[in-house]
């Protein structure tokens, strides 16, 4: 029985340091600066509506058009994004999601809760 453990703890071993040799694994840390600041918007009547959405990994038919119809509905004061906005969490990714994002017209904040394909690749 202790060959066994013996032989887990080595293939252990073995597996983080491929893992840092290769440099596989990326700290979560560095993708945090892609997220918004979480300060809600005031509202005079003390009342407001939101929009939650997740689970889009990207650009995709029925994104686009879920932003075009929360860009149009006056009453949505913010839009919560609850995670998997992208499919790696790579700077780009972000970047080309704020640019569709423009040009689908959504000028509301974007408050972002990250998911795990935000912060690394699985």
């Amino acid at each position: 029985m202790k060959s066994v453990y013996r032989i887990s703890l080595l293939a252990l071993i073995i597996g983080l340091g491929l893992v840092l040799l290769f440099n596989l694994w990326r700290p979560v840390a560095l993708n945090f600066g892609q997220l918004s600041n979480l300060a809600f918007p005031k509202s005079s009547a003390g009342q407001f509506a939101f929009a939650v959405i997740g689970d889009n990994e990207g650009e995709n038919p029925f994104y686009a058009d879920l932003i075009r119809q929360i860009s149009q509905n006056q009453d949505i004061k913010f839009l919560l994004h609850v995670g998997d906005a992208t499919a790696s969490g790579t700077s780009e990714e972000f970047q080309a999601l704020k640019k569709a994002n423009a040009e689908l017209g959504l000028k509301i904040p974007v408050y972002f809760v990250p998911g795990n394909h935000d912060l690394t690749t699985d």
